[in-house]
């Protein structure tokens, strides 16, 4: 599984207009409040969140655990945010290589562009990033799309039950990380598994598991 990965995460890398489209949509989308201070509605109270332990108390532990090796805390507004950003850029092309593994005929280059730039830019992620305790964003959106890899290598290819094993603990521990750093996380999995099974189905014209009939 990994060895596909990295094959189809290097036709990403190595496309200079995916990777240019890739770093102009991210500075389109993050230029300005990365390089401008912004207090986030939750940045107010970042101590009952950190040191408190308010973020155990309502499920979104890792941050917790993370100021407590790095003190997050007293890097942002920039590092913080910076190191999102690059998760969420890491998260982008980690979907695309979900795309490509899910669809077998291939697709244009410029296809994935425009899931790059619609991802990058997209206004949720952006309120999210500027509202919110912004360092789970990146996090939530890589995790879950190495989940959802994981999900569709196992669905597809018969494999020995130890590894079997192995993935689903791995689906299961990043899946519970990023659902702690915000429990969007899981509308986000669920919505990509169904995607997954659509898809699969389309292409493989298999019958629908829902009427019996072509899909």
């Amino acid at each position: 599984m990994l060895k596909e990965v990295r094959e189809h995460s290097s036709y990403f890398l190595k496309n200079i207009w995916f990777v240019a489209v890739l770093c102009l949509s991210t500075l389109a989308g993050y230029g300005y409040v990365l390089t401008h201070g912004t207090c986030g509605i939750d940045d107010i109270s970042i101590d009952l969140y950190f040191d408190m332990g308010i973020g155990v108390a309502i499920g979104r532990w890792p941050y917790y655990l993370i100021n407590k090796v790095i003190p997050v805390a007293e890097y942002t507004p920039f590092i913080g945010d910076f190191i999102t950003v690059l998760l969420l850029m890491a998260a982008a092309v980690v979907w695309c290589v979900l795309l490509r593994m899910l669809i077998p005929k291939e697709l244009p280059i410029w296809a994935y562009m425009v899931f790059v730039v619609l991802f990058m830019d997209y206004s949720m992620n952006a309120d999210v990033f500027v509202f919110y305790l912004q360092n789970g964003l990146g996090w939530l959106h890589l995790f879950t799309a190495l989940s959802l890899v994981a999900f569709l290598y196992l669905y597809r290819n018969q494999v020995a039950l130890k590894n079997q094993i192995l993935i689903r603990i791995g689906i299961i521990v990043m899946l519970t990380l990023a659902i702690s750093f915000y429990e969007s996380a899981a509308n986000v999995f669920l919505t990509g598994v169904m995607l997954v099974l659509l898809i699969d189905l389309y292409m493989e014209k298999k019958e629908s598991v829902f009427r019996g009939k072509g899909f």
